[in-house]
């Protein structure tokens, strides 16, 4: 079963963020903790991580997309 993505609480008061790169597309392959995203929130970025070992699915959110926090970015599908 696969795992979404989502966006965190960042701590901060704005409640949407934007995606400023992506590290990794959909059907790329990453590790655990490996950053899939760049998420950028005021003037500061903050990487978030593969949950698990596994494949990138889609579909992914366009980089410059503003998105607001728990929302799905993309689905990582866990290696077996």
């Amino acid at each position: 079963m696969s795992i979404p993505l989502l966006v965190p609480d960042l701590g901060a008061e704005a409640e949407t963020v934007r995606i400023s790169s992506w590290y990794a597309l959909a059907g790329e392959r990453v590790e655990l903790d490996e950053p899939v995203v760049e998420l950028l929130i005021g003037g500061a970025t903050c990487d978030l991580t593969a949950p698990c070992q596994g494949w990138v699915r889609g579909p992914l959110k366009p980089v410059d997309s503003a998105v607001t926090l728990g929302e799905t970015l993309a689905w990582i599908e866990p290696a077996h």
